[in-house]
């Protein structure tokens, strides 16, 4: 009887000292990311450390102090260094490129990267300047990720919008848009790709 208690007082000290190690033991530290503060699409800045070209466009990440961005934009050279300031663009969550094979959690699509890019030969014509403004008649529409993409009438032609998600009625007459041109944008949420497509800030209808 002595000798078994002898041998539960033995093993609970080992109990007691394999909790006290475990406790003392230095606990492993997890390195967070700082998270991108928002964003005034309107004065986007930062330092490109990295880029990538897929397509007729050139993909950025920035570093904005401490907290990075990734920004697109049409094909253009762009030196690590290279400050960017006052870009004008669209957001988009969870961005996949077909072309990369890679999903952006978020994502600035730019109209320029400054300085006009060169003209891309191989590039297809936009069947509306966006500058002077998109505008048609709805055809017809479809929701995907936070976004209301709808074909519109054009004077005749068709052409394809995408803006944050609205009701937008078959028929309704929107009116002039600026929005960001994409050409072979492929939407991972439809499982779709639009050979043109234009990204606006939000939906206006025709007075």
């Amino acid at each position: 009887m002595t000798r078994c208690l002898l041998i539960v007082a033995l093993l609970a000290g080992c109990q007691h000292r394999d909790n006290e190690v475990r406790a003392s033991a230095p606990q492993p530290s997890v390195e967070t990311k700082p998270a991108a503060e928002p964003v005034d699409p309107g004065a986007i800045s930062g330092t490109v450390v990295e880029t990538m070209d897929a397509s007729t466009y050139t993909y950025a990440r920035l570093d904005r102090g401490g907290s990075e961005i990734w920004v697109a934009g049409p094909q253009a050279t762009l030196p690590v260094g290279t400050k960017l300031d006052k870009l004008e663009g669209q957001l988009m969550a969870d961005f996949y490129s077909k072309t990369l094979d890679r999903t952006f959690a978020q994502i600035y699509f730019v109209t320029a990267f400054g300085a006009a890019p060169a003209a891309n030969p191989h590039a297809a014509a936009p069947v509306a300047d966006a500058g002077e403004g998109v505008f048609g008649t709805v055809v017809q529409t479809m929701e995907a990720g936070g976004y209301t993409y709808a074909e519109l009438d054009q004077n005749g032609s068709k052409v394809w919008v995408a803006g944050p998600t609205t009701k937008l009625a078959v028929g309704a007459k929107l009116g002039k848009m600026s929005g960001s041109l994409m050409t072979a944008f492929h939407s991972n949420t439809l499982g779709r790709t639009f050979d043109q497509i234009y990204f606006v800030g939000s939906y206006t209808l025709a007075n």
